[in-house]
């Protein structure tokens, strides 16, 4: 059985957000990360994690293949909203150490160099 997972996007400038809602197992880390790779235009990318539940290796090891997407086309990407206990995982594993984290949407979009519209001032 596969377990629930939603994969919402959305784009800012050159920029697609994903967010991700439950959790990324074993049973549904290959459809979702399908669905990123048939939906993201080859430029930046921004994870945003803050309503991930889980993620088990599988799902760490596409966010490093992604980044070493973006990294070989001089894209940038990065997460953002880490939260308990998605930060501690990703923490553990290194994964903070090859790919740039940041608190807010609007930390990453400055850092990549994309005009924040005003009406994404008070996003997470």
């Amino acid at each position: 059985m596969q377990t629930p997972i939603q994969v919402s996007k959305k784009e800012i400038g050159w920029v697609n957000i994903f967010t991700f809602v439950w959790a990324i197992d074993e049973s549904n880390a290959d459809t979702t990360f399908k669905t990123v790779f048939d939906n993201f235009i080859w430029n930046k990318l921004i994870f945003d994690l803050w309503l991930l539940t889980y993620g088990n290796s599988k799902f760490l090891g596409y966010l490093s293949k992604m980044n070493d997407f973006t990294q070989e086309k001089w894209w940038a990407m990065y997460l953002i909203n880490c939260v308990a206990p998605i930060d501690d995982v990703l923490e553990a594993c290194g994964i903070f150490l090859i790919i740039p984290h940041r608190a807010t949407i609007n930390e990453a979009l400055t850092e990549m160099w994309v005009q924040i519209p005003s009406s994404n001032s008070n996003q997470k």
